[in-house]
């Protein structure tokens, strides 16, 4: 039910502008939006019916952020992506109120926070790839007054940020099991060594989509060793 209520703002966004995605290639051929109403009317109900009363509050509010005010705003700067990462954040809020977590609980506020970080980093280099579709579409360009070598170190700086906070996970109690603890030290070590060689590879490498592609697998890692400590943990010996 979050997964509906989750993938519903992306699929409405292209229902509402449905004119600028038919001009980018990597939005021309979906078909999701019109199953958005559905979505965010099954997810919604169902969170109602079975789940506490912040999980709704939150499933709502992403639904109109990203509409009202992202999507929107993403015509107008390409510093849209701030206030959008805020949607990502929310899923995991969602599964830790419906588990009966409190929202301010340290633990899941490191992890959506985590979240935010990854995304900005995410944003741009998906931008950059596909900026020529960004530029016939209408949007504004990423950050046209920087050098691309002054860029690639901003992009660098916020993949190191998330990276670095992932080994919080641990002292904060999201983390308990060795194991788990040594797939996330992995996938730490792992990215700075990768993004790291990019970044001296040079701009042609780094905005290629293997960064991209890397820095989403480190981001299924991360997610990865926190599921994996709670199996271990509920395992009977």
């Amino acid at each position: 039910m979050i997964t509906a209520v989750d993938s519903t703002p992306a699929s409405a966004m292209r229902r509402i502008a449905a004119g600028v995605g038919a001009q980018m290639a990597f939005t021309a051929r979906r078909r999701a939006a019109a199953a958005a109403p559905g979505l965010l009317a099954a997810g919604l109900g169902l969170l109602f019916l079975t789940a506490k009363g912040p999980a709704v509050w939150l499933g709502l509010f992403a639904v109109l952020w990203y509409n009202g005010v992202y999507t929107r705003l993403k015509r107008i700067t390409a510093s849209a992506a701030l206030p959008g990462a805020l949607c990502g954040a929310i899923p995991p809020l969602m599964g830790w109120t419906c588990a009966g977590g409190g929202l301010a609980a340290p633990r899941i506020v490191l992890f959506s926070g985590i979240l935010v970080l990854w995304q900005l980093p995410h944003f741009w280099l998906f931008a950059i790839k596909y900026r020529e579709d960004f530029k016939k579409a209408g949007f504004p360009p990423l950050f046209p007054q920087l050098t691309e070598v002054r860029l690639r170190l901003i992009i660098l700086a916020w993949v190191l940020s998330a990276a670095a906070s992932t080994l919080l996970l641990g002292a904060f109690g999201m983390l308990a099991g060795i194991e788990a603890k040594a797939l996330c030290l992995v996938a730490v070590c792992w990215i700075f060594a990768s993004v790291g060689r990019a970044m001296l590879k040079g701009g042609g490498f780094f905005y290629s989509g293997k960064v991209f592609f890397r820095l989403n697998l480190f981001m299924g890692l991360t997610i990865g060793s926190v599921v994996l400590d709670r199996l271990l943990a509920s395992l009977p010996f």
